[in-house]
């Protein structure tokens, strides 16, 4: 299972957002997807401190405390990609820089081809890694929540202990 994480608070934006999402993953993989949209940051806190896996991330900057909230998510999920909401106000020194790693940006005000292309561009690129040789080198766990993918070059060992990979 591919999670897809968006954070936005302009209710209008976060609906389009989840309508070409949905389009887009029926149309690029046959992968099962679990989407979720968060409408008000707290939300989305809570929601990434219960759930581990978090593949692509849409996630608003515009808000005060947003972008110190986004490098502490960064460094947890390195691997994820992260589509970054922007506007004209918030200067892009904070967003693009190496403590948040954006893949692709969208840039408000964004009409629903817009939306469209950026998704699209950000999904396409998450499926050929997600798809690609280099999975052959990693170690594949699936469990409730999905399918997780472990390089091996990061396993150091492996304990299986009461139906658990620790």
């Amino acid at each position: 299972m591919i999670s897809f994480l968006t954070y936005d608070e302009d209710k209008g934006e976060l609906a389009a957002i989840r309508k070409q999402v949905k389009d887009l993953a029926g149309k690029l993989s046959e992968e099962d997807w679990d989407i979720r949209d968060f409408l008000k940051l707290p939300e989305f806190q809570e929601y990434i401190k219960k759930e581990p896996l978090a593949d692509v991330m849409c996630y608003d900057v515009t808000q005060k405390q947003g972008l110190e909230y986004l490098e502490q998510i960064r460094s947890r999920y390195r691997e994820s990609l992260l589509m970054v909401v922007a506007d004209a106000a918030v200067s892009p020194m904070r967003y693009l820089r190496p403590a948040i790693a954006p893949s692709s940006l969208l840039l408000r005000p964004a009409d629903e081809k817009q939306i469209r292309e950026v998704l699209a561009e950000t999904l396409q690129s998450f499926l050929e890694r997600f798809e690609s040789e280099d999975m052959a080198e990693c170690f594949m766990i699936e469990t409730r929540e999905g399918k997780q993918y472990i390089p091996y070059s990061q396993i150091y060992y492996m304990e299986a202990r009461e139906k658990k990979i620790f």
